[in-house]
């Protein structure tokens, strides 16, 4: 590949950062509500095929549902209020 290749695929190429308590307005979100959060920003933002997500959560305890929930993304936590917003 050269370089004006790799060139127009980063041009192309976007970085979501998803704090998935504020998008699915829920302090403790479920699985469920982690993919409806999901599949409702899909539709909205039509995301590239090779966009990066990174997911975070101000709780370990809901650290499961964002991994699972969302799928193919980075996850981060950290603990405390606002923690995913940092």
């Amino acid at each position: 590949m050269n370089s004006k290749t790799n060139k127009n695929q980063m041009e192309q190429l976007s970085a979501h950062l998803i704090d998935i308590e504020n998008l699915c307005c829920e302090s403790i979100p479920t699985l469920e509500n982690v993919i409806r959060a999901r599949e409702a920003y899909f539709k909205k933002v039509r995301p590239g095929e090779d966009d990066l997500f990174f997911v975070t959560v101000s709780s370990k305890t809901n650290l499961e549902a964002a991994m699972f929930g969302w799928g193919h993304a980075s996850t981060s936590c950290l603990e405390g209020d606002d923690g995913a917003d940092i």
